[in-house]
Parts: C-alpha cells; sequence; structure tokens
C-alpha cells in the first residue's frame, strides 16, 4: 500500500473502534508498534535474549488486535464488520 492509502485507511480506525465500544462486546483493543520497532524476546540457556525484529517481507501485516464477546458468528458479525465476509 502507498503511504497515502495507508493514511486513508488508519483515518477510517476511531470511527470502528467507537461503534466496537457501543456494543459492550468488545473487551480488549490494541495497536501495534510500526515493524521497525518490533523485538523478538527468546529463552536461550536459561537467559532471555531480546533482538530486534522480526523483519517481514509479507505483503500484509497485523496492525491492531481485538478481543470480543460473542456467543456464535452471526452475533458479532454485524456489530464488528464493516462490510459482509
Amino acid at each position: 500500500m502507498t503511504p497515502e492509502a495507508v493514511a486513508r485507511l488508519v483515518s477510517q480506525c476511531p470511527a470502528l473502534d467507537e461503534k466496537m465500544q457501543a456494543t459492550g462486546k468488545m473487551r480488549v483493543s490494541a495497536s501495534l508498534a510500526e515493524p521497525k520497532d518490533w523485538k523478538t524476546l527468546r529463552t536461550r540457556a536459561g537467559r532471555m535474549q531480546a533482538s530486534d525484529g522480526p523483519y517481514t517481507e509479507a505483503k500484509e501485516m497485523v496492525g491492531g488486535l481485538f478481543i470480543i464477546e460473542a456467543i456464535h458468528k452471526p452475533g458479532f458479525v454485524p456489530c464488528f464488520v464493516p462490510r459482509a465476509l
């Protein structure tokens, strides 16, 4: 995506977040840091090691997450998906 396309997409997030919060079913929402700030934590020989990365070559990546309370898919799709899947 171009930087402009990313900016347009990100500009839609606050309104969607408000709509999701208004349902009373969202339990957690979180944005993830930029990939340049990512760290990988590993335990080796009983010691914690931190390194830069992981570096991804994927064309798509996760920008955030939501944990919602829903009994079944038909109950959450209208509340949380802007258009039908």
